[in-house]
């Protein structure tokens, strides 16, 4: 996702951290190509010129190196899909970064309320394929739709396919 936009003022990037993922790039333009189709970013969420969203760090850090994910990262922001004029909806909020074995799985919340909210494991990526290209940033190229996260979508992915990228970089001061 562009680095050119750390440059712009908003939330996220006053946060210690975020997130930048953009779901699933076909998603966003199905939604964006139905009648009454809008993509809304929420509650600090912000929508990156790339396409995708960048979502801030919320959890305390102990300190600002990314190392292997061993405690769970939460990030603030939700993403709030429509179309056809509000009968299909669904939200993608919450984010969290969480190792699970081998794994290190972005699971969601399913609505902005988190006291209405089941958090979803959504995309899983292998950690030997996430790439440290920085003392603060991690990139994972290969995330792969959940069984959970399918249904989410309505399953109109199947388990397994291919989610967008997502990118973690903290910041330092």
């Amino acid at each position: 996702m562009a680095d050119d936009d750390a440059d712009r003022p908003g939330t996220i990037w006053e946060s210690r951290g975020v997130l930048r993922w953009g779901v699933r790039e076909s998603l966003r333009s199905y939604v964006e190509g139905l009648p009454g189709g809008e993509i809304r970013v929420l509650d600090g969420a912000e929508r990156l010129s790339s396409g995708g969203f960048g979502f801030p760090l919320t959890s305390a850090l102990a300190d600002h190196r990314v190392g292997d994910l061993d405690e769970p990262l939460d990030f603030g922001g939700a993403v709030r899909f429509t179309g056809y004029n509000g009968l299909l909806r669904f939200e993608i909020a919450h984010p969290r970064l969480e190792r699970d074995g081998d794994s290190v799985v972005l699971s969601v919340s399913d609505n902005l309320d988190e006291t209405l909210a089941e958090r979803i494991p959504f995309g899983s990526s292998l950690a030997s394929s996430i790439w440290m290209t920085g003392p603060t940033r991690r990139t994972a190229k290969a995330v792969k739709l959940t069984g959970a996260g399918a249904a989410l979508l309505g399953d109109v992915y199947p388990e397994g396919s291919m989610l967008d990228p997502w990118t973690l970089t903290l910041f330092t001061d």
